[in-house]
């Protein structure tokens, strides 16, 4: 963490008095999109625009690259608040009309921020405001990753509503589905994503749970894309699910080897951690199933 965190301590010093200047009226608004420059009365002059257009081009490559699965805490409440002024002046340079491109930005952005979020209500709002902005590049873009990205901001907000989330949960199955086309999404991340839906979803008659679709869809992911972490815990719940603990067991081992923080950041140490528990449930239930056989034989 701290490695790609010196890499990118110039660019981010370089900015850093602009930074002071054009984040500072977000603590007024306390979200990023009520008012955009675009929609006051102080619309930039010629003189102007040249200026907003090396500060957009200068927040979308710092935004980029502080929003990564590599970020710390730091960088990704940096990299949130700079892809959110650079939506802000990429309305005001178009006239309340920015690409595609940076709403994506800005929802790749709200979703990493709220995935290590610890407080629900935040979890909340930070997937919410991904969500609309990712609604907005869905609508421009029509591609599989705006779709992706729609999927993940919304699978967070439904994670953390609750049982009442269960009637949003057919717009994250359709969001999802959109992004199928493309599996080389995040190594794999559609079909790591919706089969891990199918996973923990209410099954018929509540919701669309289904551990076959489930297996089908992670056991894809973990064959073509073995080299992310995620495919194979999420395919290891999958076969947990459905009692196969010997081949869960050997997906949890894959977990742990591949989940190295140079790789992955802190993510690797979510995995490992996620990996762990799994394998002690599974030594539980493998346990429980010994003591009762025992119990047997001795009747």
């Amino acid at each position: 963490m701290g490695r790609f965190f010196e890499r990118h301590t110039i660019l981010v010093m370089s900015v850093s008095i602009f930074f002071l200047f054009a984040c500072s009226s977000s603590k007024k608004s306390g979200y990023p999109l009520k008012k955009s420059v675009a929609e006051s009365s102080l619309w930039p002059g010629k003189n102007d625009i040249e200026n907003i257009v090396i500060d957009m081009t200068g927040l979308v490559e710092l935004s980029s690259r502080l929003c990564s699965s590599l970020s710390d805490d730091e960088q990704r409440d940096l990299g949130y608040l700079f892809s959110f002024r650079a939506l802000e002046k990429a309305r005001a340079l178009t006239n309340g009309h920015p690409s595609g491109r940076i709403y994506l930005l800005a929802a790749k952005c709200s979703w990493l921020k709220a995935d290590w979020e610890k407080e629900k209500e935040e979890i909340l709002k930070i997937s919410s405001t991904g969500i609309e902005v990712a609604e907005q590049a869905v609508a421009l873009n029509r591609d599989p990753y705006s779709y992706y990205m729609l999927a993940l901001n919304r699978g967070l907000w439904i994670n953390n509503k609750g049982y009442d989330a269960i009637i949003h949960m057919g717009k994250f199955e359709d969001a999802i589905k959109n992004a199928l086309p493309d599996p080389d999404i995040d190594m794999g991340g559609p079909m790591r994503v919706i089969g891990l839906f199918y996973v923990r979803a209410p099954s018929w008659p509540v919701g669309p749970g289904n551990l076959d679709k489930a297996l089908d869809y992670l056991s894809q992911a973990a064959e073509k894309y073995p080299s992310h972490p995620q495919n194979h815990l999420f395919y290891a719940e999958a076969l947990i699910k459905d009692e196969n603990y010997e081949k869960a067991s050997i997906e949890l081992d894959e977990t742990i080897r591949l989940s190295e923080e140079a790789l992955w950041g802190d993510y690797a140490d979510r995995w490992r951690s996620e990996a762990e528990v799994f394998r002690r449930k599974i030594d539980q239930i493998t346990m429980k199933k010994h003591i009762l056989v025992d119990q047997k034989d001795v009747y």
